[in-house]
Order: C-alpha cells, then structure tokens, then sequence
C-alpha cells in the first residue's frame, strides 16, 4: 500500500506539500497509540467501536419508561387492567435480555431481578391508580434579570 493511500485514511493528516505535514492528534489519540498500536489502528484508523452492553441504569430507565407509557395510555382509554401491565412489563424484561446482560450487576441485586421488577410496577399500578394520582410542583424557575 502507497503512503498516499494510506493518507486518505487518515483524516487527522494534512499534507501541505511534498515534505510537510500538518498533525491533528489528541492526547487520547496519542495516549491510545502508546499503549497499544493495534488498537489505535483499529480504533482511529479502521474506525471499529465496541458493542458494549448498556449501563444498568439507562437499560432498567428504558424499561420503566415502557411502563409508564403503557400505564398512562391504558389509564386514557379507561382500560387500566394491573395484569396486563405486568404481562406487558415481563415481555419487555425478558425482549430487553435483561437477565442475561445483567445478572451480576449490584442494580439488579438491589431490585431483584424479575421479581423486584413485577412487584415495582405493581406497587406503581396500586399506588397511582384511582385517585391517588396527584400532581404537584416541585420546583419553580426564577426570572433572571433586571427588574424581575
């Protein structure tokens, strides 16, 4: 392979002419290539990224918001049945993998995995439901400003 091929690759290379080149590397693109030059080549070369699972807490976030979004529209229609909900919520567990990708992280410990989760939102499906559900303010925006 030609250098110059291997230019076009590079988008952090700018030839100016035939002996001078103009560099626009990062600290973490020279830290990567000092720790390990196959990586660099992979990573800001080739442009591979990883296909790392989720963060516990934006996955069961997800999920919980699925929920809601069920609970509210079902609640709307006038169709709110718990155990539907709860059908609904251990379909999207069990779609999401979530035993699977998350079976020794401390979250799912802490919540009990699919149980915890079925007893979470039954608990929201009985605490909000009928005419428990209240809204309230929590905080309020201050005007900025002169004369506000």
């Amino acid at each position: 392979m030609k250098f110059e091929e291997i230019l076009k690759d590079c988008h952090w290379i700018n030839k100016l002419s035939d002996t001078h080149y103009e560099l626009f590397l990062d600290h973490h693109s020279l830290s990567t290539f000092r720790s390990c030059e196959q990586y660099f080549q992979h990573t800001m070369i080739e442009g591979w990224s990883g296909k790392g699972k989720m963060p516990w807490f934006f996955a069961i976030g997800i999920l919980f918001h699925e929920f809601v979004e069920d609970y509210y529209k079902m609640k709307e229609a006038d169709k709110l049945v718990p155990e539907v909900l709860i059908q609904n919520a251990v379909e999207a567990w069990n779609k999401a993998q979530m035993d699977r990708l998350y079976w020794e992280d401390k979250g799912m410990t802490a919540l009990g995995g699919l149980p915890g989760y079925c007893a979470l939102v039954l608990q929201y499906c009985n605490f909000y439901s009928g005419e428990m559900e209240r809204l309230r303010p929590i905080a309020t925006e201050i005007a900025f400003g002169k004369d506000r």
